[in-house]
Parts: C-alpha cells; structure tokens; sequence
C-alpha cells in the first residue's frame, strides 16, 4: 500500500455517504495548499460511496483510496491511515467526515500557517441547518473535565497521534471505539501538547452536514453519553518528550 509524506494530509473516513461524497472530496481537491495528501477509506458501504470517491481520486498521486470489504467504524480505519499510510512523523493530520466538506478552498493553508506555530490546531465549523458552533479556545489544563470545545476542522502534528496508546482506543469489548472517536483522539493529543502549541482559529472552515439522518448524535446517543465518559476516566497523557527540556 503507498504512503504518504506530504506536509498536510487529509483522512476522509465514510459510509454509506454517496449522497455527499462527491461535495467532500472535491472540497479537499480544491485546495490552494499544494503539498496535499488524501486518504479516503470507505467502511463497507451498502450504496455507490467509494466508486464515487475512486472516481475522483484515481488520477491523483497524492492519494489512498481503500473499501472495507467488512464494517471498521472511524475509529479503526483513522488509526490505520495515520499510524500506516502517513509515513512523515511532522505531517499535519487533516481529520474530515465522509457526509461533511471544507468551507472555502484556503482551508488547509491558513490551518497550516498556524501550525508554524502550533502543534495542534482547530477551527471554527458551520452547520447546514444554520445551527452556530460551539467551537472555542481551551480556557484551562485539565483536558478530560473541559468542555468540549476542539471541533471541526481538526488538525495535529502524527507524532503526537503515533504517541497514544491503541489501547487507549478500546472500548469494554476490546474493540475500537464505534464513536466518539474525536474525543478518544484529541484528548490526549492536547494533554501532550504544551498551552503555546495549542491553537484556536476563529475563522469558518468546515461545513458540518445535520441533513444526513444516520449521524451517532441522532441515533446513538446514550452510547455517546457512555463513551464519552469512559475516554474522560482515562489516566491524563504527560507532554511529549518533543517539549520536556
């Protein structure tokens, strides 16, 4: 399977998102960053997801494109793309949902110019329904008691991925989380990470979709609920030995 090296690669994890697949992928085409690489898994999807993706991306030498030949959920499929296929430990890892897309085509670059500064970066998102985001700056240290704040578009440096535990990605039958991904990922990245190399950006850069009805919120959400509290009862990361002097 090739990897990728490129300075900011974005991973598309999706299923069953025909219906969108083609908006979200372009939206990653159309960006102004030059050294873009992309991954698209597709998680056994039952409609035309990953031929509409394929379609797209067989041209492109910067890009993954895989089909689950049996259902992975994101968490195991995002895990697989960063830790095998991202083989450049200073990459920008790109987190976007297969039934969401990019905002504007300068997306990936202005991410990127914060992360000069930054190690781990996030944006501000919109809502097709017209509902605000809830998006915002870390306000104190204790990451796993913090509201949740570090949303769409999310970004980090793969060393710091690489630096989690997979069995900090195990829910209580010993398999990968089935949701709640971002919360299992970005909590112990922003606890490696030092407050300076933390980095809200207030500008608009994603598009969440609340028109597709098989979101987890909308149908898994007492499932959230206990995820979400098993990931914060979780033992706090110490910072990367990137940043201890």
């Amino acid at each position: 399977m090739k990897k990728l090296s490129n300075s900011a690669i974005v991973v598309i994890t999706s299923r069953n998102a025909e219906k969108w697949t083609k908006q979200c992928v372009q939206s990653v085409l159309e960006q102004t960053h030059k050294d873009l690489g992309i991954v698209f898994i597709d998680d056994h999807s039952d409609d035309k997801t990953y031929e509409v993706a394929f379609g797209l991306l067989v041209n492109k030498s910067d890009a993954v494109v895989i089909s689950r030949t049996d259902r992975r959920y994101a968490m195991e499929n995002i895990d697989y793309a960063v830790r095998e296929l991202c083989s450049n430990p200073d990459s920008v890892i790109f987190l976007v949902d297969g039934d969401d897309w990019l905002a504007c085509p300068t997306a990936i670059g202005e991410m990127m110019e914060q992360h000069k500064t930054a190690d781990v970066v996030w944006s501000r998102y919109q809502c097709t329904n017209g509902v605000g985001s809830c998006c915002g700056p870390l306000t104190d240290n204790d990451i796993r008691h913090h509201g949740w704040n570090t949303s769409h578009l999310r970004s980090f440096k793969k060393f710091l991925f690489d630096a989690i535990k997979s069995e900090d990605f195990l829910d209580v039958d010993g398999k990968m989380y089935k949701m709640t991904w971002d919360m299992a990922i970005l909590m112990p990245i922003l606890e490696q990470v030092p407050p300076s190399r933390r980095r809200f950006y207030g500008r608009v850069l994603y598009t969440y979709n609340r028109d597709n009805p098989n979101s987890d919120d909308k149908t898994n959400g007492a499932e959230q609920k206990r995820m979400d509290a098993r990931i914060r009862s979780q033992k706090p990361y110490s910072l990367h030995p990137r940043y201890v002097v």
